[in-house]
């Protein structure tokens, strides 16, 4: 089976406070080397165009090289990019926003309500996910995506694979750094996928523009069948830097954890930790042994 969780938790938990993305930059950007560190989490933009930015070459390069175009990137850089982009670099906002069951909200109604960043585009990892099938057997809630599934996905959503990524969330929300995984783990450039670090309620307090109104959503079941073969445009992978069920209990299994030749990091709540808190009840709350 593969119950496949991305790899971004001990981020998740570093960023959940506000949207201080800034805390987890070194996690990013310096991943160590050495032994196998498995992370483990319970299933549970019209443009905003200046009217001071100039339309020539050097004003396009000037404000270019003024981003950093690091993982993490500030308001103010993506207000840039905002203003910078063109048909030849395209720049796409994703609003990646995903609330714990018990948060009592639907992200997904939020977007479509707004505001939201205008021509943004929203990502469901409930949604673009293995659902109950032979990659997930057990129909646990936002599995990685086959990489038919994300590719499709990705062109009835307009992403194609040169287009610059920027994942934000909504106040409240701890779930983008998935969505910005997502997006690595199935071979969108990763120098091409980023984070705002901030809010849509900074984007606006730092100028940025918003948009209300009712739009409609991309939903797997209006364009993806298993049993339909299309080749899509979008060029995806299956989903690398996660790992199954079977690879962690042979961890377990084999004394890995016990001879420190590998670590695993269980990043939800100490409550969810330590099983007094489930927050899906339909799912047994577990602790790996000898995890941390």
């Amino acid at each position: 089976m593969r119950g496949l969780h991305a790899a971004t938790a001990l981020f998740t938990t570093i960023t959940r406070r506000k949207h201080d993305y800034g805390t987890a930059r070194s996690f990013l950007n310096y991943l160590p080397a050495g032994a196998p560190i498995v992370f483990s989490f319970s299933s549970s933009w019209s443009t905003a165009r200046s009217s001071s930015v100039s339309s020539s070459s050097n004003r396009s390069l000037s404000l270019s090289s003024s981003i950093s175009y690091s993982n993490i990137l500030s308001i103010e850089e993506c207000l840039t990019l905002a203003a910078t982009q063109s048909d030849n670099a395209r720049i796409v906002f994703v609003d990646g926003s995903w609330y714990m069951p018990n948060a009592q909200r639907d992200a997904r109604k939020e977007f479509e309500i707004g505001p939201r960043i205008p021509g943004s585009i929203f990502f469901d990892i409930d949604d673009i996910a293995s659902k109950e099938n032979v990659l997930n057997p057990k129909g646990l809630p936002h599995m990685m995506p086959s990489a038919d599934l994300f590719s499709t996905a990705m062109d009835a959503m307009g992403i194609k694979n040169e287009d610059r990524i920027v994942v934000y969330a909504r106040k409240g929300c701890f779930a983008a750094p998935r969505t910005w995984f997502t997006f690595k783990s199935m071979a969108h450039d990763p120098s091409h996928v980023h984070i705002m670090n901030g809010g849509i309620d900074d984007w606006e307090a730092m100028g940025g523009s918003l948009e209300t109104g009712s739009v409609i959503t991309v939903r797997a079941a209006d364009f993806f069948s298993e049993e339909i073969s299309i080749e899509p445009n979008y060029k995806a992978r299956e989903p690398t830097n996660v790992v199954d069920m079977e690879y962690v209990a042979t961890i377990i299994n084999e004394g890995y954890l016990l001879n420190d030749a590998a670590i695993i990091v269980d990043a939800r709540s100490p409550g969810r930790f330590s099983g007094k808190e489930v927050s899906l009840p339909e799912l047994n709350c577990i602790l790996v042994y000898n995890s941390c």
